[in-house]
């Protein structure tokens, strides 16, 4: 295959296609797992179905915080790593080099901002089921 530029072009957009429709079909994925995991009855009708099983609804709150926190900090890793790809492959071009320095400056940013916020998350949480 020829990979000249017009072809590399057609590629990444299919490429980000790709990534934009599993991106609009993660949170519904998600949250029909949050809401089929403590499925216990075969039916609606059935006097025991709880959708959501034994969970009250600040845990849900918790759990669906701490998924999106998970998301978040894997989507940090990965662009720390197309961060370090980029300075990598950019062969002495001061551009390239600019670009990848900050992709990883934000990355670690990012990294930094969401381990604090599930740690005042995770503390607020802990008050509120104190009381």
């Amino acid at each position: 295959m020829n990979l000249n530029k017009t072809n590399f072009i057609q590629l990444v957009r299919r490429r980000l296609a790709w990534r934009k429709l599993l991106i609009c079909l993660l949170p519904i994925t998600i949250l029909t797992l949050l809401l089929v995991s403590g499925a216990e009855a075969t039916s609606l009708n059935d006097a025991t179905f709880k959708p959501l099983g034994d969970l009250s609804i600040p845990q849900i709150i918790g759990k669906a915080i701490a998924l999106l926190l998970g998301i978040s900090g894997v989507l940090a890793l990965i662009m720390f790593v197309y961060g370090g790809v980029i300075w990598m492959t950019a062969q002495g071009n001061t551009e390239q080099v600019a670009k990848a320095q900050k992709t990883i400056i934000w990355s670690v940013l990012g990294l930094v901002a969401i381990f604090s916020s599930y740690a005042i998350i995770s503390l607020v949480l802990g008050l509120l089921s104190q009381t």
